[in-house]
């Protein structure tokens, strides 16, 4: 029998120590461990309730992915999805199962066109599944809170979230549950990293984003006050349903799970997210940590074990053990499936309306080395088109943005809406901030570290390992990059397009996108020191029309006339790379034929190591 009850309190836990486990099932390592459970027995496909072992099914950045099908690419996509999702829950599910979803689930893939559904499709999905707690992703927040509330008042599931409350002092949900399954009293914590307030400034303008740790720890001791004077009964777990992935960002304390885990010994188990990645092992204070994929791509099984779950203590943990599960090999759960065709059909009109058309050739040039985006070493008509579209919206000099593309291109012929979103991938709002000509030195000098030195030998360019996001091209200035120099003095022949160098007192309208506006641009350390901070001119330019991939859109149809060419300004280029042209061919050749094989980076950097002289001197 299961019993869920609702609690209006901050947030849950209470303290528990860990019994000692078999060596087997905990490695005292401070550091995540990966762990193949795929052998266990205890993972078995329909396997019946045990007396003393609860089940927790977790899932999280979902991100609009409610059928096997990428809207935005318009093209089917079996790799995973809500209705793959539910038919791997069947198989794993038993009496004993508690269903919680992480957050991040209705952005992207197009989710964005049902935010005003009194219930999002996601959320229909979700209810007819029967999730049992959720907590919503920081994507959440990217089109406003009436939408957040939308999504938490249409979701069947226990909604938690502690540390997000309203201009009247009020939490948007309750931040803790009491969930009663099999004999045993599991305490649920709802939490979304701080980080939300850079994210999406704006949309939480008058709310109060809170450290989770603190509030965390706040209603432990609440609760052992509670337990302590029997107003509660004993809690046998406490788990932490935390958007967040493993590590802080942008150095901010608990916005990571790993932080949490130290700053909140008195957890049991951590449901992580947000990074994307495959988690499943022991963190500090002997927390249980596990993590999904992205897009429906996994689901992580936890049995939790106890030697007596009689309510007059709290029972001893005597194992605790994870699974993912990866759903590319599930098909779509029919009922779920049907439920959602007409959002399915929807989406896919959408993806396909004709925007204009493109003349003359492709918007960037084929790649010289296969896997390297073109748009990191050379400036390219699809780069000038996002600009030019940032320029006039934002009535601005200057136009700052990443290759947001991945490998997408746009060919010649017709437009789709699909078209546009393969070339500007995230849900951005355009921004805009006041730089002077020293301030916009320094902030292309920033982005020219993503550079390694050039050095005597090299035939190859290579990057820094880190995110490609953190690399962006401008448009309305000319300039130079100079990899032969170290970082901070790359920048040579900063210019007005007529050649007129720029001046450090000149000023500027500088476009971006609010993503880099509010983790880069307006944090002191970043890329400006405190005293030398960019102005914020304007935010959410033209909201009306949506986010940058929406003005794009309006852009080519009722500005270009739903006309556009290959046309690039080619402001800016490499300078530097002063190698011998046949040699430089060679590698190439070399690398395209798969003889000398590129080295990526950690963190999705297509190339992390050159090719010198004395690579092709082997061959």
């Amino acid at each position: 029998m299961r019993k869920l009850c609702g609690c209006i309190l901050v947030v849950l836990v209470f303290s528990f120590i860990f019994p000692a486990c078999t060596k087997e099932t905990f490695e005292k390592e401070k550091c995540m461990e990966n762990m193949d459970s795929t052998k266990d027995k205890r993972f078995e496909q329909n396997q019946d309730a045990d007396k003393n072992t609860i089940r927790i099914i977790s899932t999280s950045d979902i991100h609009g992915k409610m059928l096997a099908y990428d809207y935005a690419l318009d093209v089917a996509d079996t790799s995973g999805s809500l209705a793959q999702v539910s038919s791997a829950i069947k198989e794993y599910r038993n009496d004993n199962t508690i269903l919680v979803d992480v957050g991040d689930t209705i952005q992207d893939n197009f989710a964005d066109l049902f935010q005003n559904e009194e219930i999002h499709p996601m959320a229909l999905g979700m209810n007819a599944i029967g999730y049992d707690i959720c907590t919503t992703g920081n994507h959440e927040y990217n089109f406003g809170m009436d939408t957040v509330k939308r999504y938490i008042n249409a979701v069947e599931a226990k909604v938690l979230l502690g540390n997000v409350w309203d201009e009247n002092g009020k939490a948007l949900a309750d931040a803790y549950t009491i969930y009663e399954i099999n004999g045993c009293r599991i305490a649920f914590i709802g939490m979304v990293t701080q980080n939300i307030a850079k994210w999406d400034k704006a949309n939480l303008d008058g709310y109060q984003i809170k450290n989770p740790a603190d509030e965390t720890n706040k209603i432990i001791d609440e609760i052992e006050n509670d337990v302590k004077n029997k107003k509660i009964e004993p809690v046998d777990l406490y788990v932490g349903v935390f958007h967040m992935m493993r590590n802080d960002e942008y150095d901010v304390e608990n916005s990571g799970f790993e932080s949490m885990a130290k700053a909140c010994p008195r957890l049991n188990v951590i449901l992580g997210s947000h990074g994307h990645v495959l988690e499943n092992g022991i963190c500090d204070n002997d927390i249980y940590v596990t993590e999904n994929l992205a897009n429906g791509k996994s689901i992580q099984i936890i049995d939790i074990t106890f030697d007596d779950l009689s309510k007059a203590k709290p029972a001893k943990i005597i194992d605790i053990s994870s699974k993912a599960v990866e759903t590319a090999s599930y098909p779509e759960d029919e009922k779920i499936k049907k439920l959602l065709l007409p959002y399915d059909k929807q989406a896919k009109e959408y993806a396909r309306t004709k925007v204009g058309t493109l003349v003359g050739s492709a918007l960037a040039p084929e790649e010289e080395i296969k896997g390297i985006n073109p748009m990191f070493v050379e400036d390219t008509a699809l780069q000038s088109l996002i600009q030019e579209a940032m320029c006039y919206y934002a009535k601005a000099d200057v136009a700052i943005s990443a290759p947001c593309t991945g490998s997408e291109n746009m060919l010649p012929g017709d437009l789709t809406i699909a078209n546009i979103c393969r070339i500007y991938k995230f849900a951005n709002m355009l921004d805009s901030v006041k730089m002077s000509g020293d301030q916009l030195k320094t902030y292309l000098e920033w982005t020219a570290s993503f550079y390694q030195q050039y050095e005597k030998g090299d035939l190859t360019i290579a990057f820094e390992d880190k995110p490609v996001y953190l690399f962006d091209t401008a448009t309305g200035v000319n300039f130079d990059i100079d990899i032969s120099e170290p970082v901070g003095s790359r920048i040579k022949n900063l210019s007005y397009p007529d050649k007129t160098p720029i001046s450090d007192d000149d000023t500027f309208v500088v476009a971006v996108c609010n993503y880099r506006y509010n983790t880069s641009i307006s944090v002191p350390g970043v890329i400006f020191e405190k005293d030398n901070m960019p102005e914020l001119i304007d935010s959410d330019i033209r909201g009306d029309l949506g986010d940058v991939r929406f003005l794009l859109i309006d852009y080519i149809k009722n500005v270009k006339g739903g006309i556009i060419n290959s046309e690039c300004n080619v402001n800016w280029r490499i300078i530097g790379n002063d190698w011998d042209e046949n040699q430089h061919k060679k590698a190439v050749e070399l690398i395209n034929n798969g003889t000398i094989p590129l080295v990526e980076g950690q963190k999705g950097n297509p190339s992390v190591k050159k090719v010198t002289v004395e690579d092709i001197a082997k061959y």
